[in-house]
């Protein structure tokens, strides 16, 4: 027995969240809305961060520092690590967070239990490696870490199936839109040759310049996002599961 109901009404509602989360990303890229648009920043600064740590102590670097700043940057400090892997991880580590918890939250509704398990882990190292806010002098890292878990373990305990599907799925999908437009950004940057991850991983692989290996891994960003629309939404539209 095939779901068509019940299958093209969560399909529904996974594309227009992702209608939405560009919406949203749009309009708050360009609006006064400070306190949402800083805090979403914020998390997105701090998955981007987390990538390049998590990517240095996995290829045996050590981390010195992970901070998220009140300025709207941030910055590892660590020695050692591969730095092939290290230097896109940010941008691309973010999309592939963003991606995975978007797939697992419409393919098998594990999206809050993913969700909440990676930010467990980036509580974890904001705990071990998070310093303060050199403007501020305030713990901004643990803050986020910490309003971040929270929020996706109320979203997966007390609120219904649906609003909690919805809400996941625009947190993730903005998360992924963010690195895509992050690395749309960083193409500009390096043309003008300024200091950021692709220009020194153009340092590293002189055959691009910085430019080109932005321009590579925007490419790289959106096939993941994509395959994760693909295979989470509308593969299993075309191939539902029959009962059993």
């Amino acid at each position: 027995m095939r779901y068509p109901t019940n299958r093209a009404y969560a399909v529904i509602m996974a594309l227009v969240t992702v209608v939405v989360a560009v919406v949203l990303h749009m309009i708050l890229t360009d609006s006064n809305m400070f306190v949402v648009n800083s805090w979403l920043h914020s998390v997105q600064v701090l998955v981007h961060e987390f990538g390049h740590a998590f990517a240095t102590r996995i290829t045996g670097g050590q981390v010195m520092a992970l901070v998220v700043g009140s300025d709207g940057g941030g910055f590892v400090q660590a020695v050692g690590g591969w730095h092939t892997l290290i230097l896109p991880a940010g941008y691309l580590g973010s999309a592939l967070i963003g991606s995975t918890v978007f797939y697992f939250n419409n393919r098998y509704q594990w999206g809050a239990v993913v969700a909440f398990g990676v930010g467990i882990v980036m509580g974890l190292f904001a705990l071990t490696y998070a310093q303060p806010d050199q403007a501020t002098g305030t713990q901004l890292t643990l803050i986020v870490a910490a309003v971040l878990t929270i929020v996706v373990f109320l979203v997966s305990k007390y609120l219904p199936w649906h609003f909690g599907v919805v809400l996941i799925n625009l947190l993730s999908a903005y998360i992924a839109l963010d690195a895509i437009n992050g690395l749309r950004a960083l193409e500009l940057l390096s043309r003008q040759d300024h200091a950021n991850d692709a220009v020194q991983f153009s340092q590293l692989y002189p055959i691009f310049n910085g430019n080109q290996w932005a321009t590579i891994w925007l490419a790289i960003a959106l096939v993941i996002f994509g395959l994760a629309i693909y295979r989470g939404v509308v593969r299993p539209l075309w191939h539902p599961k029959p009962d059993r």
